[in-house]
């Protein structure tokens, strides 16, 4: 699982997440919400780690890309959404703060993007 490989790789290099953060380049906030395996990391983190660390991109989601074949359609927007429900991050009548509308967006456009990916390996 990607939240303990960070937080194994952190923890052997001695480093706070304040100073991991701050060697790496990636919030300590974000961090914090990777290692809890509250947030999946974005492209953009994973370069960031991977070129810190020295390790590919496939190094640190290593079963994430194992696990492809047993992916379930719109996982990660699930997630999101329960996390956003957990966090009571939606408005009184259901309204989405225009943040995390532009991160359900992504989300939702990675999820095409395996989509298509799967049915490209299908075929």
């Amino acid at each position: 699982m990607f939240a303990e490989k960070l937080k194994n790789y952190r923890t052997s290099l001695h480093l706070t997440q304040e100073e991991f953060s701050k060697r790496c380049g990636i919030s300590r906030a974000i961090i914090s919400m990777l290692e809890a395996g509250t947030r999946p990391p974005s492209k953009n983190v994973l370069i960031k780690l991977s070129n810190f660390s020295n390790q590919t991109i496939e190094w640190w989601i290593g079963n994430e890309v194992e696990k492809m074949n047993e992916y379930k359609p719109l996982n990660a927007l699930n997630v999101l959404l329960d996390y956003m429900v957990d966090k009571n991050m939606f408005g009184p009548n259901g309204e989405i703060p225009e943040k995390e509308l532009k991160y359900i967006l992504k989300i939702l456009q990675a999820e095409i993007k395996i989509k298509k990916d799967q049915k490209k390996t299908q075929d």
